[in-house]
């Protein structure tokens, strides 16, 4: 599979899921998951896809200056828009463009980031890796907090565990 394919495959998940949401559960600030609510951790995940996709052709990225559009928490339906604006933006991608990527890695050095080459297949691997790890947390929070909804057994869960389990 390839990084496209895998990418279009987690926007899918992230929007089944989303559908299944009642808008109360996704705005509900849940204990289990330090008072965040599912709709916050989609916007941080969906702001990390924006950030690779949503900018046309840019040549920098940056996840610290991140745009944080609070409407993805509240409205899961705009949520799911931007969702298929990814895919449609993805479908015409170059995943093989060259792209800098910064990122503070320490809050004491004076607030110069690192600077590293990347591409944006490369970045694209980091979001759906990012991704999984934030649907792992939001599986947590629906397990404790509405054990009604049924989440497909691959949600949160890395292909390489799935492939071990199996």
């Amino acid at each position: 599979m390839d990084i496209k394919s895998a990418t279009l495959g987690m926007l899918q998940q992230l929007k089944d899921l989303l559908l299944e949401t009642a808008v109360s559960q996704y705005r509900l600030p849940l204990s289990a998951l330090s008072d965040a609510s599912i709709g916050q951790h989609y916007r941080h995940i969906i702001d990390f896809y924006l950030c690779v996709l949503g900018n046309g052709m840019v040549n920098e990225i940056s996840y610290d200056n991140r745009k944080r559009d609070t409407d993805i928490e509240l409205d899961p339906l705009y949520a799911a828009d931007i969702i298929d604006r990814l895919s449609d933006t993805l479908n015409g991608t170059d995943v093989s463009r060259g792209v800098l990527v910064e990122q503070l890695l320490d809050k004491t050095s004076g607030g110069i980031p690192c600077r590293m080459s990347s591409s944006i297949g490369r970045e694209l691997l980091y979001c759906y890796d990012h991704a999984v790890h934030h649907l792992a947390i939001i599986r947590i929070g629906c397990n404790i907090h509405f054990p009604e909804l049924s989440l497909s057994d691959e949600i949160g869960v890395a292909p390489s565990t799935l492939r071990y389990r199996s």
